[in-house]
This record gives C-alpha cells, structure tokens and sequence, in this order.
C-alpha cells in the first residue's frame, strides 16, 4: 500500500498509558505508539488480536501516518487540534446530518468499529483540512500561482463552437459576423453536442486544453475569439465573463477559490516529505517500516 494510501482513512493517534502490559509497538520522532492505541479501534477481545497479523499492521500503519501529519502540522504551522475540538466538530457534523453517534459508527461499515474510531477519523480530517489551508495561504505559494498560473485561478464563463477544420471555422465565423445568433450556430455544425447552445458553464480555466485555456484569458469579453486549433479541432469562442481572485480572496478561503486537484496536490507533496523526514520505527515483532511498500512488512 503507498504511503498516501493511508490518508484516505488515516486515523489519529490517541495516548495510551505505559507499562508491561501495554507494550510499545512503534514510534516515530521519539514518541511512543502502544498496542492499546490500535486495539481501542475495534470491539474484540485483546487476546484475539495478534500483533503480527495484517489488520494490525494496517491500523498501525494508519496511526503512524496519522502521527507523523500531526507532528508536522505543529511543527510547521503552529497548529494543534485538541480533543475538545474533534468532539465539538463530530458533534457539529451529526447535528448537520441529523445522525446519532450509533448511526455514524454504523455506517464506518465495520461490525467491531468503535467511538474512538469514529472520533480519529473526524481528527483526520480536520488535521487534513487545517494542513490543506496553511499550505495554500502561504504568500511565496498564491503568489507564484497568481503571477505564473493564472489559468489555475482565474474562473471563465466560456461558449464555444468546435469545427473538424479552419475552413469550417472560418464559415461559422461569417455567419456570426452577419449577426446569426451563437447558439444557432453552435446547434447547427459544432461537434461538441454535449455543450447545448455551446455553452461550457464557468470553471477555471485550467480545465480546459492548454491552447483553449489561454485563449480564455485574453480574449475580449463578450466578443467572438478565433478560430482556435487544440487536439479537437477549431473552436470560435465567447467568453463571457473571467474572474481572477486577488491574493487577499485566494487566503481568505482557499478551500473554495482554489481547484480541490491542486490543493489536494499541493497537500501530497508536502506530507510525502513528512513521511520521507519522520524517524519512524516499528517493534520486530510487528515487523518493519516500509512506507514505499506496504507501509509496514511482516516480521521476517
């Protein structure tokens, strides 16, 4: 299992007291992870759990991980979640749903999930979310993305005809300059027929081929642009109207001006070279940090 695996379920690392009887099975950075941090995870008898077996290195695994965001997120933003906090967000998104705690552990989709399940997971996303802020509101970051990717920021309302060839567009273009109207055209001979009227919507304008995407940022408003070649063919276009967030918008809420494919990228790379940096070791007798593999080998 890749290392970025884990943060699709990634879960929170709870303190668990010391002693023989709860031995350590792994640290990373110095702080100790105990058996009982893992077997709180499920409803079953301790004695059933072997410490060597696959889902026990696999919610090892996850915990180590979930550590390892913890301790960077502090580190390198200053920001630390209580467990005050997890309890008032779980309580928050079961008011919003009109879910019971049972509820929300049953649809976890595990006869023998627990409480503390539920509550790591919520941790994990909440350490996700604030990680996922701190990184896009770092000047050096919107700055570099406003001057040199403005098509990963800039919103476009766009309409389109696309045609097989320049002659065709050329034609479509003359009937649009004696004043026929855009989405009849677009009816009659574009091929893109799944854009009625060939209206696009608004999105960044990133999503679209390179060359379609910078013609978005300059042509004139409200102005047929064209023809443009990409791989599809020619496209007159329309843009009707282009936002481009300010840096001070891009900070206030980048979860919302930002595409989630970026941030989410951004995010990545950041906690892989968490991962690559955190001293990590696991217990022999659990078996061997691998975090390029399966996270964790199997002893032997």
């Amino acid at each position: 299992m890749p290392k970025l695996a884990a943060l699709v379920a990634v879960l929170a690392l709870a303190g668990a007291a010391c002693g023989t009887a709860d031995p350590i099975v792994a640290t990373v950075d110095g702080r100790d992870i105990h058996q009982s941090a893992v077997l709180e995870l499920r409803s079953v008898p301790e004695d059933a759990v072997r410490v060597d077996s696959a889902e026990f290195r696999n919610e090892l695994f996850n915990l180590i991980a979930q550590q390892v965001l913890a301790g960077a997120l502090e580190d390198d933003f200053g920001i630390e979640i209580t467990p005050g906090e997890v309890e008032a967000e779980l309580a928050a998104r079961l008011a919003e749903t009109g879910t019971t705690e049972e509820q929300a552990i049953a649809s976890l989709q595990d006869d023998n999930a627990t409480r503390e399940r539920l509550l790591r997971i919520v941790y994990s996303g909440l350490l996700g979310e604030r990680a996922t802020v701190a990184l896009a509101t770092r000047p050096e970051f919107i700055d570099q993305l406003t001057a040199d990717e403005p098509e990963v920021v800039t919103t476009v309302c766009v309409r389109h005809i696309l045609v097989a060839t320049e002659v065709e567009a050329q034609q479509a273009r003359a009937r649009l300059d004696d004043g026929e109207e855009f989405a009849a055209v677009a009816a009659d001979v574009s091929l893109d027929t799944g854009a009625p009227g060939g209206d696009l919507g608004c999105s960044v304008a990133a999503r679209y081929v390179e060359e379609f995407a910078a013609a978005t940022l300059v042509a004139p408003l409200d102005t047929v642009f064209g023809p443009v070649e990409t791989d599809f063919g020619f496209h007159l276009l329309i843009v009707d109207d282009r936002t481009e967030p300010t840096a001070e918008t891009i900070a206030a809420d980048p979860l919302s001006t930002l595409p989630a494919d970026l941030l989410q990228g951004e995010f990545n790379n950041w906690f892989n070279d968490q991962v690559d940096e955190a001293d990590v070791t696991v217990m022999s007798r659990v078996g061997t940090w691998f975090p390029e593999g399966p996270g964790i080998l199997p002893p032997g």
